[in-house]
């Protein structure tokens, strides 16, 4: 193993330096999210070697141009504050200026830790988890956190020794996160949701994104958000340039590719919204378009809207995800839907004959 005595400030264990390099990498990529850049604060502060390896090895890179933005975000409440290195001589630049011929040397082996930090950071196996029409299935996960899956939902899960991930690609989830230092990723195609010991709700399809709060505190980022830094400064260490939302208990989030929503929901509207994991749907005036679309999750039946008036038609009720019929017998008592079926089987609604 190469030695890096002479080339920092003080002597820096090799492993630490290995460590900061790893941080580096990732922290470079577009795998990290606001949840990891507050473990890695939070690493910082566990030794003063830490903060002094990664400081060196930061001029390198911003010389580069290849390190990611990762300011400010000590001040934020979960993290633990690193200690200032105040019993520490500061090592200035004309201190090192006779290492800085092996800098080169430091470079290329700091490429090669890299290619390893990637390999073992983005190379934890993967389990893919997928539900059918009507079902639902709760998985357990290696650390003891739990996902409730929603029928027609797709997941794929990466537990590391650095991270959990999760990638939802489409459907609803809710995850019951168990508190540990590794941060808890849900990736999406439009947001990063990111949460350590919480539960909260997560609804995806590629145009659209919910996020709700159970209980905890979860940050949302844009997916793909990305700021380069030109020059590193060890006052100002992280900030969550990317952070879209910072949600609470009872608070949600709407995100499309054009806008995004924040809302305020009480304990009974959340209850309802996920009555899915009890065997029902609750719906509230809801447009019967949009009825349809959530009622096609639970049954495999086709049912169409055959008459434009029937577009503007508003509906609620209590419905169990098991039996469409009690659905379009709803409907047709309720509403006055005639439901009629055609030669292909499929469930056509139209308004009732005058």
């Amino acid at each position: 193993m190469t030695s890096y005595d002479g080339w920092i400030g003080e002597n820096v264990p090799d492993h630490i330096m290995e460590e900061a390099a790893s941080w580096m990498a990732f922290l470079d990529s577009c795998e990290c999210t606001p949840a990891d850049r507050i473990a890695f604060v939070r690493w910082l502060g566990r030794d003063r070697m830490h903060q002094s390896a990664f400081e060196e090895l930061s001029e390198v890179w911003a010389r580069l141009h290849t390190l990611t933005d990762i300011q400010q975000v000590a001040d934020h409440p979960d993290v633990i504050p690193f200690p200032a290195p105040a019993d520490s001589p500061k090592v200035f630049a004309d201190e090192r200026a006779s290492g800085r011929a092996e800098w080169s040397a430091l470079v290329a082996c700091l490429l090669v830790m890299v290619g390893a930090a990637v390999h073992f950071l983005f190379g934890t196996p993967s389990d893919l988890h997928v539900t059918e029409v009507g079902e639902i299935q709760t998985i357990t996960l290696e650390d003891g956190s739990q996902v409730e899956l929603n029928a027609r939902s797709t997941i794929k899960v990466q537990v590391g020794d650095r991270r959990r991930e999760i990638r939802l690609n489409e459907g609803e989830a809710v995850f019951h996160v168990k508190e540990d230092d590794r941060p808890f990723v849900v990736r999406t195609d439009l947001a990063t949701i990111s949460a350590v010991g919480t539960r909260f709700s997560v609804r995806s399809d590629p145009s659209f994104v919910e996020v709700s709060v159970i209980d905890g505190l979860v940050s949302v980022a844009a997916t793909n958000s990305n700021t380069v830094l030109t020059e590193y400064d060890s006052d100002l260490l992280m900030r969550f340039t990317d952070e879209i939302a910072l949600l609470g208990a009872g608070q949600r989030l709407e995100l499309t590719r054009e806008s995004k929503q924040f809302k305020t929901i009480s304990d009974n509207a959340l209850k309802d919204d996920l009555s899915w994991r009890n065997g029902e749907v609750v719906f509230d005036e809801i447009p019967l378009v949009t009825v349809l679309a959530e009622m096609r999750r639970y049954h495999g039946a086709g049912i169409y809207i055959g008459d434009p008036v029937l577009n503007g038609l508003r509906v609620s009720g209590r419905f169990p995800t098991n039996d469409s019929s009690y659905f379009l017998t709803q409907l047709r008592e309720k509403y006055g839907v005639s439901v009629e079926r055609d030669e292909q089987d499929f469930i056509i609604l139209r308004s009732a004959p005058q």
